[in-house]
């Protein structure tokens, strides 16, 4: 979904990846206040078998890696459009892809991450997100594992695509990350070490679980988000020009 603005843009353009359940009005709204800077907000809505289901752990690389096509596809078409500028805007699981799209597409400069996490397959093990939650329960039934951590040595030997594993220092990616201090959906720790790992300068740590964190971040933060794209994407200087 391209939201464009209607008084002409100013060759910036910020893709936005969802949370786990689609697009919501968050979404849609941060949309509109870009497009009312002038920034053109290009919403991932679906790709083909994204809500895959198994108990096979390939599922977690094969859904990574759609993710991470789909989110290339915009961006070819962004870049195939004149946009000059592009950033990635990421809430929850729509942040641990949008951090793995940062490892492979240099056309994306800028990114604002919301209660998003460096270590996937940690978050796979630990998170109580229903989809999670139940896909643990299975497969540790079905494949016999005793415990959490018979379970999580499962999830790292199979699971290889580590959004993490990607990032390197000399990126020199810009960064705004929003964080949760009382997350179990993606827990508040793993937050912190994508802050870390990405050496981000703008990090805003919110009171709040998972979805407290999500819906603050829209009311309290979204000029915070819009203010960081003008500066990272270079919105301000040709304003001032």
């Amino acid at each position: 979904s391209l939201y464009k603005p209607h008084n002409g843009s100013n060759g910036l353009a910020v893709m936005i990846l969802p949370p786990t359940g689609g697009v919501n009005i968050l979404d849609r709204g941060y949309a509109n206040e870009l497009c009312s800077q002038g920034v053109t907000a290009a919403i991932v809505s679906s790709w083909a078998h994204q809500d895959e289901t198994s108990l096979d752990f390939e599922m977690h690389n094969n859904g990574a890696l759609r993710a991470l096509a789909a989110a290339r596809h915009v961006v070819e078409f962004l870049d195939a459009s004149d946009y000059e500028s592009i950033g990635i805007l990421g809430t929850s699981i729509g942040a641990v892809a949008g951090t793995l799209v940062l490892g492979f597409e240099p056309r994306v400069t800028a990114a604002a991450l919301i209660a998003g996490g460096a270590n996937f397959t940690d978050i796979i093990t630990t998170s109580d997100e229903s989809g999670a939650a139940n896909l643990r329960k299975a497969r540790m039934k079905k494949y016999g594992y005793r415990d959490i951590e018979a379970y999580s040595q499962a999830v790292k030997k199979n699971v290889w695509v580590e959004p993490a594993n990607f990032i390197t220092s000399s990126m020199n990616i810009k960064s705004l990350i929003i964080s949760a201090d009382n997350d179990s959906t993606v827990l508040s720790e793993y937050q912190l070490e994508l802050v870390s790992l990405l050496q981000t300068d703008n990090h805003i740590h919110r009171s709040g679980n998972h979805l407290q964190v999500i819906k603050d971040s829209f009311c309290y933060n979204r000029n915070h988000i819009t203010d960081f794209f003008m500066k990272a994407l270079g919105g301000e200087n040709e304003i001032a020009q």
